[in-house]
C-alpha cells in the first residue's frame, strides 16, 4: 500500500516498477463528513504495461452542506420571565413602592401627606387607629 498526497500542484502519480497484476487507487480525504457531502470509490487500474501508459481519472466532488436550519422548540416563557426579573431587580425601589401602595390601597390607607412620613409609619398608624376603633366598642 502507497500514499500519496495530491494537491493542486501535483495531479498525477505513476506506477514504477510494480508487478503485473490488478490494482485499484483508493481516494481518501481529510474533509470533515459532517460539513461536505462526497463519496470515495476505488478506481481499478489496468494492468502496468512497458509499451503503453494508462490513465485513471478520479473523480471527487465534495459539497458543501447547508448548516441546520431546525431550531429547538423551547418556551417563551422563561425568556420573558427572566426580563422582568432584570427589569425587577435594576428597579426595585419603584417597584417595592407600588407594591406598598397597592397593599396600602386595598386596605383602606389614605397617601402620607407629608413627605417625611414613610409608608412602614402610615401603614402602623392605620393598624393601630384599627384596632383603636376595635376596641371602642
Amino acid at each position: 500500500m502507497k500514499e500519496l498526497a495530491l494537491n493542486k500542484y501535483a495531479h498525477f502519480f505513476e506506477f514504477t516498477n510494480v508487478p503485473k497484476d490488478s490494482y485499484f487507487v483508493r481516494v481518501r480525504s481529510t474533509l470533515s463528513t459532517r460539513q461536505y457531502d462526497y463519496t470515495l470509490r476505488d478506481v481499478a487500474v489496468p494492468e502496468p504495461d512497458a509499451q503503453r501508459q494508462s490513465h485513471v481519472a478520479l473523480r471527487f466532488d465534495a459539497k458543501l452542506r447547508p448548516p441546520p436550519t431546525n431550531v429547538a422548540p423551547t418556551s417563551v416563557f422563561p425568556l420573558i420571565f427572566g426580563v422582568l426579573l432584570l427589569v425587577g431587580f435594576f428597579n426595585y425601589a419603584k417597584i417595592l413602592e407600588f407594591v406598598q401602595q397597592q397593599i396600602a390601597a386595598y386596605r383602606g390607607i389614605k397617601k402620607p401627606l407629608s413627605t417625611g412620613q414613610s409608608w412602614d409609619d402610615v401603614i402602623k398608624r392605620s393598624h393601630s387607629d384599627g384596632q383603636s376603633k376595635r376596641t371602642r366598642s
